[in-house]
């Protein structure tokens, strides 16, 4: 489950380590992460302790779970919490898609992905397999039982690459995408 730890930068200034972890999953509240954030910054130590006149401005310091999407120390939380629900719901391919998305708004960014996806296969050698049975069964029926039907998965994927499909390698296999529009 992603999770992100926001910091205070006003006891960071002055050498505290002050923050909170805090859980994000589909069903997150941007305004009870907002909660969160405003009581850690009300508990700041650098405050308490007269080091800092006020403790308002936080960063991610940290995070996990986003499975290889990049978050910024001034990820806006917003843009955190609507990422981490995309992700619990879709999954790691999703993340390394919205990776490639750069700044494009996580609505429109999961629109894209839900029309362009095909599915996630094991491999793209699988893929390929998978559309040739489909595409030709009779062909497909006759690979292992005679010498002249031969299929090459390796350039059917070749060929779908170079007509804009993308093929995206995860931990649980490869999504592969339709071409941009």
């Amino acid at each position: 489950m992603p999770s992100i730890y926001v910091a205070s930068l006003a006891d960071y200034n002055c050498g505290i380590l002050h923050g909170t972890s805090i859980a994000l999953d589909e069903s997150t509240d941007l305004d009870d992460v907002t909660a969160q954030v405003t009581l850690m910054l009300e508990a700041s130590p650098a405050v308490e302790s007269g080091l800092s006149c006020v403790a308002e401005d936080y960063a991610i310091h940290d995070y996990e779970g986003f499975d290889g999407y990049a978050l910024h120390e001034y990820t806006p939380l917003s843009r955190a919490v609507s990422v981490a629900a995309a992700i619990a719901e879709h999954g790691e391919a999703f993340a390394v898609f919205l990776n490639g998305c750069g700044d494009d708004s996580v609505d429109d960014a999961l629109a894209d992905f839900n029309d362009r996806l095909c599915g996630i296969w094991q491999d793209e050698q699988d893929f390929a397999w998978a559309e040739f049975e489909e595409l030709f069964p009779e062909a497909y029926q006759h690979t292992g039982a005679c010498d002249w039907v031969r299929f090459d998965p390796e350039a059917y994927v070749r060929a779908h690459e170079m007509d804009g499909y993308e093929f995206i390698s995860t931990t649980s296999g490869t999504a592969v995408f339709t071409p941009a529009r």
